[in-house]
């Protein structure tokens, strides 16, 4: 590229930028005016923009006393970016421009990514779990009630409800660790109308996942990694049970048998077509060798 067409592609990039801040800012005032955050339950804009964008808290705070002063101070100048943005995807100026904006968005989007991760890292090293729906026989949040918007307050489950399904947890342990099979434990649980999670009816895999969580040994599991105990969570059976209850289905998995390897695989060749032989065992016939 020559120097004119740097110094015209990084105008008009200048330009974009300034276009995509403009309209920011009038996204966010119209949020503020509309008190979207106070009906979603949040004390304020920027507290919103902070949990739904995650960015920090002063940068939120500066979007919203920005886009608050395009009213005042910056009434006048507001539109100004708008119309000197005279970006057309027609020249490869402003292609380049689009293309690099969209680059600059995937890095943001990479940047909010691994700020998630780090907390919830930082959540699991602490022992709490970084979100998610109440588990089976765990403590957590109670189903919200019919007319629940997001933003009203929740309702812990009632111990009375964890209670039965801890019980039931204790007792397939119980049973499976004295010989009895798994579909028999499933009859039986669907027999005497014992639901599983969200209230079906319990099935194979559904039982079989459930039994192997970590959370019923008080464990925290954090990209497949124990990560330490949970906080405030009694736990259901011992470590060393849990250990069991996973080795036990491990030994049960289903799949194709790994294959045996015979002598002189892939070494000797057939006397007819040269190919090279294989073993492959079939009863009906007489060996090759």
């Amino acid at each position: 590229m020559t120097e004119d067409q740097v110094l015209e592609t990084l105008e008009s990039r200048e330009a974009l930028v300034r276009c995509l801040e403009a309209f920011d800012l009038a996204l966010v005032r119209d949020l503020d005016g509309r008190d979207v955050a106070g009906r979603a339950g949040v004390a304020s804009t920027a507290l919103l923009l902070r949990d739904r964008l995650k960015i920090r808290p002063a940068q939120a705070q500066a979007r919203v006393r920005l886009a608050a002063g395009l009213d005042g101070q910056l009434g006048a100048t507001r539109q100004a970016p708008l119309s000197e943005a005279l970006i057309s995807a027609d020249h490869a100026a402003g292609r380049r421009a689009f293309r690099e904006a969209m680059v600059a968005a995937a890095g943001e989007s990479d940047l909010i990514s691994e700020r998630v991760q780090r907390g919830n890292t930082r959540r699991a090293k602490r022992g709490r779990h970084h979100g998610g729906g109440r588990a089976y026989a765990m403590p957590g949040w109670a189903p919200p009630p019919p007319g629940w918007q997001p933003g009203d307050p929740r309702t812990p489950e009632d111990p009375a409800v964890i209670a039965p399904e801890r019980a039931v947890m204790r007792d397939c342990y119980d049973r499976l660790f004295a010989g009895e099979t798994l579909s028999g434990l499933v009859w039986d649980l669907r027999a005497r109308g014992v639901t599983g999670p969200r209230g079906v009816p319990w099935a194979r895999n559904t039982l079989t996942r459930t039994l192997q969580r970590p959370a019923l040994a008080g464990l925290l599991v954090h990209k497949g990694k124990i990560m330490g105990t949970l906080v405030d969570v009694e736990p259901i059976v011992s470590r060393e049970e849990w250990e069991r209850m996973c080795g036990l289905f491990d030994s049960r998995r289903r799949g194709r048998p790994a294959g045996r390897t015979h002598l002189l695989t892939a070494l000797l060749r057939c006397g007819g077509c040269g190919k090279l032989l294989t073993g492959r065992p079939l009863r009906a016939q007489t060996p090759y060798l």
